[in-house]
């Protein structure tokens, strides 16, 4: 094997990761919007497809201990109970005890990795439209999450 198919093969397999991790983010971002919204049937069905990514080893383990993976699972939990209020309180519950983390360290993110299960973006944004056709994106709630694991 050639020095330059070395090369290839890591920078393959950093893509692969970098892009599992885009797509895990991605999901996790439409399931707080749907959750956000209230749209049960898409709520369950990002959270479908976050397990199935989960499962596949993309994105935090469903079973680690942090504030991120509970409030999946709570969420989850609600959504299969065909419960979108105890979902959206699940999501709430998380935004607030971030909030209150960012307010007790003078509002600074920390930048560490925190073992394999980590994601390398310390924060994900999902912005709800407020318009009723979903197209008009010019009023906008914004929602922030901190999901480093």
């Amino acid at each position: 094997m050639s020095i330059s198919s070395v090369s290839n093969t890591a920078a393959n397999s950093a893509q692969t990761t970098a892009n599992s991790q885009a797509n895990f983010r991605q999901t996790l971002n439409q399931l707080f919007s749907d959750v956000s919204s209230g749209n049960l049937s898409n709520a369950q069905q990002a959270y479908s497809t976050l397990s199935d990514l989960q499962s596949s080893g993309q994105g935090p383990s469903a079973t680690s201990n942090t504030p991120l993976a509970q409030t999946v699972n709570q969420i989850g939990q609600s959504l299969q109970n065909g419960d979108i209020s105890g979902a959206q309180q699940a999501l709430s519950s998380l935004q607030q005890t971030q909030q209150a983390q960012q307010t007790q360290v003078g509002g600074h993110h920390h930048h560490g990795h925190h073992g394999s299960g980590s994601i390398n973006s310390n924060t994900t944004s999902t912005n709800t439209s407020t318009s009723s056709t979903g197209n008009d994106n010019s009023s906008t709630t914004g929602t922030t999450v901190d999901i480093t694991a």
